[in-house]
């Protein structure tokens, strides 16, 4: 995974949840709407030839293709939560403290990495470089999920 959709996703951590909520609803409308529309076939829908589909048919399989991409992108959803959420457990106070005052803001905005230097007394280099680290411990912790 691209390490700048892993910092999209720690800006937007409760966006994953919200997400993954929605994309259970639509899977759920699916499934309702598969039952129903699967009931109600018109006779002059059905092909006659056993090599064609109905339009009933046809659109049950399309919308149980649908379902099939809603769940991937669920599980991939969990995997990204389930990376970030064990990484950040396992990581020193000041790296905490970096991964706070960067994407876990209580403003809804990004702090500098100059802002961070400046708080913490370190140099911006220095926290880049501890940034870089976190976001590439959670990439391999994905890939490992994966």
């Amino acid at each position: 995974m691209k390490l700048n959709k892993i910092r999209f996703y720690l800006h937007n951590k409760d966006y994953i949840i919200h997400e993954i909520a929605l994309l259970a609803n639509s899977i759920s409308e699916y499934k309702e709407y598969n039952d129903i529309s699967i009931t109600v076939t018109l006779k002059e829908n059905i092909q006659t030839s056993s090599d064609k589909k109905s339009n009933v048919e046809f659109s049950a399989i399309n919308r149980l293709d649908n379902i099939d991409i809603l769940l991937k992108k669920i599980e991939e959803l969990q995997k990204i939560k389930l990376a970030i959420e064990s990484t950040l457990l396992y990581l020193d106070e000041n790296q905490k403290k970096i991964v706070e005052m960067r994407y876990f803001s209580k403003t809804g905005e990004t702090n500098s990495f100059t802002y961070i230097s400046k708080i913490l007394n370190y140099s911006t280099r220095y926290i880049k470089l501890i940034d870089k680290i976190i976001i590439t411990k959670i990439n391999d912790k994905y890939t490992e999920l994966t």
